[in-house]
């Protein structure tokens, strides 16, 4: 696998993953949506997709475990990771698969709205006391979504953001959530037999790039203040969106 890439696309991905990871250290999020469409530009999807497996998984379980929140963010947020997990796993084995297409069309079409109403009604929010009730259904609903797509993420993300955490709980609670899908979806390329030993080295050295970019990403982080933060936020939703609107258009 490495010997089959030239040493042009071994210093752009290299390159890439950094950018990717910094982005990560910053907001917490958007590794996948920076890196995957970039990393396509230089190697197939499917390895784009391999690539970052590894990567994700342990980048969003250091940030989770990062600044002692874990603990409060499994009390507050176990309805959510829960029916995450069940939705993940039981909608893998579904029969019907989604089309992908008017999936990532309607879930942009939501992201874009919800952008909107962030970026100019900045009392729009979700409040505490609806999470009990919230918390559940968002989890099952990217539990499914993931498990017949790749999508899990996105409810995930609006949710949270929508309860306007303070930015390095807010980091905790979305990386925790996203150590969880990346965990099933590393198990099921192996599981698939998508991932063998070679794709699995790559997406192994990945992990260096990234956390290099990442921890100048945290740097970043802790000297900005929250509303550059919320802003910060805003803009990877948009791009959030927008990604998945130009994919299901120009598929």
């Amino acid at each position: 696998m490495l010997e089959q890439l030239s040493t042009l696309q071994l210093a752009l991905m290299t390159a890439i993953l950094v950018l990717a990871g910094a982005i990560k250290g910053v907001l917490g999020v958007g590794l996948p949506l920076v890196a995957v469409p970039l990393l396509s530009q230089v190697v197939p999807v499917p390895l784009a997709i391999m690539t970052l497996a590894t990567a994700q998984v342990v980048s969003n379980g250091f940030q989770a475990f990062q600044g002692g929140n874990l603990g409060a963010v499994l009390s507050r947020f176990w309805s959510l990771f829960l029916p995450l997990l069940l939705g993940l796993f039981l909608s893998a084995r579904l029969l019907v698969t989604l089309d992908d297409r008017v999936l990532g069309l309607i879930l942009g079409t939501l992201v874009l709205a919800f952008t909107a109403l962030s970026a100019f009604q900045h009392r729009f929010r979700i409040e505490v006391r609806h999470e009990k009730v919230m918390s559940p259904l968002v989890g099952a609903l990217a539990g499914v979504l993931g498990g017949v797509s790749s999508f899990y993420g996105v409810p995930i993300l609006i949710y949270l953001v929508a309860l306007r955490l303070e930015k390095r709980f807010f980091i905790s609670a979305v990386s925790t959530a996203f150590t969880f899908g990346a965990l099933l979806l590393m198990a099921s390329l192996v599981f698939y037999g998508a991932m063998g030993r070679e794709q699995f080295l790559l997406s192994g050295l990945s992990v260096i790039p990234v956390f290099g970019g990442l921890l100048v990403g945290q740097v970043i982080q802790k000297r900005m203040p929250q509303a550059a933060f919320n802003r910060g936020l805003i803009v990877i939703m948009l791009a959030t969106g927008l990604s998945l609107v130009a994919r299901a258009l120009w598929r």
